[in-house]
């Protein structure tokens, strides 16, 4: 494709979209978790190129110099009312090497973004078979953010359909059909009550369903007949996918 003689570039401040994705996911945000699909919608809306502002690494003096400044506090503090030290990291153009800010993920998280997060996804999915069937599929365990709490609702199905009806171990946790969001560490021996996401049990509930299938836990081809007519049930996991979110989805034997 022919590169436009009059491109136009989005700026992006990147350590405030990221700390307003950082309340959402309820950790620290880096450049990885910056969502796929908020990048496709500025390329449809028209934009050629974006600019992620202040990602380099800054220091101390910088922080010391903005957070030391009256004349600068007074415009901060008008800009929030409520301003608190942490809002004032440093300039992001008070540069103390070109490299990715620690704090945003470093240089293989900006690698990462510019590649495509998804091509690493997909790339794994078509290693060999025999590597996949080897696999532990899962989106949460006791060591991880609860997937509830990390991915956004139609986000965290489609990764579900995708993780656990590709080849390998189906690993499922605790918590993570009711839609949790606390991960609960090791130590402890008491959960906090949270409400059950109903959304998420009735999703789960039809994904163990086709789970639950010959074709799905064992990989096999089945045929089988409708009242209507003869048939073949779909039995790749792609297949499985779109039987499970269209019920009763068949292919007519030919």
């Amino acid at each position: 494709m022919t590169a436009p003689r009059y491109p136009s570039l989005y700026q992006i401040n990147t350590r405030v979209w990221l700390t307003e994705l950082s309340r959402t996911l309820g950790r620290p945000a880096t450049l990885d978790d910056i969502p796929d699909g908020e990048l496709d919608r500025l390329a449809k809306t028209g934009f050629d190129w974006v600019w992620f502002l202040s990602v380099w690494q800054t220091g101390p003096a910088g922080q010391r110099v903005s957070r030391s400044n009256q004349e600068w506090r007074r415009e901060f503090q008008e800009t929030l009312q409520d301003l608190r030290e942490e809002d004032i990291p440093g300039s992001g153009f008070a540069i103390a090497g070109y490299t990715v800010h620690g704090n945003l993920g470093g240089d293989a998280a900006l690698a990462r973004l510019r590649e495509g997060h998804a091509r690493p996804v997909r790339d794994h999915l078509r290693a060999d078979l025999n590597y996949q069937n080897k696999m532990a599929r899962f989106l949460e365990n006791h060591d991880e953010p609860r997937a509830a709490a990390t991915f956004a609702p139609g986000i965290h199905e489609a990764a579900a359909v995708i993780t656990f009806l590709s080849p390998g171990l189906r690993f499922f946790h605790q918590g993570q059909f009711e839609g949790r969001r606390k991960r609960i560490s090791p130590h402890l021996v008491r959960a906090p009550v949270e409400p059950v996401d109903d959304t998420l049990r009735r999703f789960y509930d039809r994904l163990l369903t086709v789970l639950r299938r010959p074709a799905a836990r064992y990989g096999s081809r089945i045929r089988w007949a409708t009242p209507a007519t003869s048939a073949t049930e779909t039995t790749s996991c792609h297949e499985a996918s779109i039987s499970m979110c269209r019920p009763g989805a068949i292919t007519p034997s030919r």
